[in-house]
């Protein structure tokens, strides 16, 4: 998206299938067993995936696909910053990115239950 890279070899994948939309899907739905959390985004995701597989041209597919991707991870990083202290929720844009690293390195070890 940043270089609107309508030639980049993941464009090419879309328009020729949906392989990408359905292996995220897959991914989510595989581990919410281990992580119930993970229902309502993997549901939100089906959901805009079914429609723009069902309603979208293939030329338009990575355009759809990108509009889905960026807004599950704005979604996801303001759900990660609302967690996080007021100094970094309220802080530099450099400082959310090194909370949302941490969070990203260690999430697994804090919330994955004892067993």
């Amino acid at each position: 998206m940043r270089y609107n890279d309508l030639g980049h070899p993941l464009c090419g994948h879309l328009r020729d299938g949906s392989w990408a939309l359905d292996y995220i899907h897959q991914r989510l739905t595989h581990q919410m067993a281990e992580f119930p959390n993970l229902v309502k985004p993997a549901l939100w995701l089906k959901e805009r995936f079914d429609r723009v597989k069902a309603t979208v041209p293939n030329f338009l597919r990575p355009k759809s696909f990108a509009l889905v991707i960026s807004e599950a991870y704005k979604a996801a990083r303001r759900a990660g910053m609302e967690q996080c202290s007021e100094f970094v929720a309220s802080g530099h844009v450099f400082t959310q990115d090194l909370a949302m690293c941490g969070m990203q390195m260690l999430s697994l070890f804090i919330f994955t239950p004892p067993g």
